[in-house]
């Protein structure tokens, strides 16, 4: 069964003579370029970036801590 995105924020679109592309952020902060070709009415996905992971540095509870601090 497909997974539904829910779009939260249009970033950008680009109007074209036949297509419309559109930068979008889904509800799971990924980053999407949707193109609708308005002739036969079709959306396809032409680009998908997930959101960075936070590595084990980038976790909260190790912000700002120094190096030998518990």
């Amino acid at each position: 069964m497909p997974r539904v995105i829910e779009i939260v924020e249009t970033i950008d679109r680009v109007p074209g003579r036949d297509y419309h592309y559109f930068q979008v952020k889904g509800d799971d902060g990924s980053l999407y370029i949707l193109r609708l070709d308005e002739a036969r009415h079709d959306w396809e996905l032409t680009m998908f970036q997930s959101p960075p992971a936070a590595g084990f540095f980038g976790h909260p509870s190790r912000r700002g801590r120094k190096r030998g601090n518990a």
